[in-house]
């Protein structure tokens, strides 16, 4: 079952969102296995906001626990608390 994931991440800006997205390759032009749809933004608080969509909850821990590991562990800032990560399993996706 296909499942989206929203990740939100305070204490840092879209700017190290974009510096994880280029360390793990650029999304867009290399998604990884199971990745149906990817988007970000800028939160009013200074953070930023990114939603996944993966075909499971398996593609998404692959891509947790590799590429994304990898990347963030280059581009944090250290110190930084953890992201609040919520998981929803869909029960509709359409992409247009």
């Amino acid at each position: 079952m296909s499942v989206a994931v929203l990740v939100e991440v305070e204490g840092t800006g879209i700017e190290t969102y974009d510096a994880t997205n280029a360390a793990m390759g650029g999304l867009s032009e290399n998604p990884p296995d199971g990745l149906l749809a990817h988007m970000a933004a800028a939160s009013e608080s200074g953070g930023y906001f990114v939603l996944n969509v993966f075909q499971s909850l398996a593609a998404w821990e692959s891509f947790r626990d590799g590429r994304r590991a990898v990347a963030l562990r280059e581009t944090m800032p250290e110190g930084l608390a953890p992201p609040k990560v919520s998981i929803w399993e869909l029960h509709a996706f359409s992409a247009f």
